[in-house]
């Protein structure tokens, strides 16, 4: 089952937990969820947290990360480094979690696109990703940071 939304990891673990145990209560036959999340909202979790949640069924996320370099992480506020990338993908390698990592062609802009697309490889290659997938933006003069 995947649970749908932006970002249903946002939820903080004890809901997300009542979720597991309402879904297991009137969909006993799931036994496995994916769901998409930030890497922020993967910090906001302990390993033991997440090891709990593991045990009710959350075996993948899809991680929106878009880029692994740093100044373009900033540029568009993601809020994050690509170091905290690889701290939280590997508090999801330590409980078994599976994830995918996002990288978004043309975040970087003009000015960025290759050590975006360098640095993400770099960031990208040093996790454990099931899959990296990508999707494409464009950025138009005057677009606000903070977009994504």
């Amino acid at each position: 089952m995947q649970l749908l939304s932006a970002d249903p990891f946002v939820l903080s673990f004890e809901k997300l937990n009542d979720i597991c145990d309402l879904i297991h209560k009137y969909l006993p036959k799931i036994e496995i969820m994916t769901m998409a999340a930030r890497v922020d909202n993967i910090a906001d979790k302990s390993v033991e947290e997440l090891k709990i949640l593991k045990k009710k069924g959350i075996v993948e996320v899809n991680i929106g990360a878009e880029s692994g370099d740093d100044e373009t992480l900033k540029s568009v506020n993601k809020g994050y480094t690509g170091h905290d990338i690889l701290e939280q993908c590997a508090k999801l390698d330590e409980v078994g979690i599976e994830y995918w990592l996002t990288f978004l062609n043309g975040v970087g802009g003009a000015d960025y696109t290759k050590n975006h697309a360098i640095n993400s490889a770099k960031i990208f290659s040093e996790a454990n990703p099931t899959v990296v997938g990508t999707g494409g933006l464009v950025l138009f003069e005057g677009t606000a940071a903070g977009i994504i």
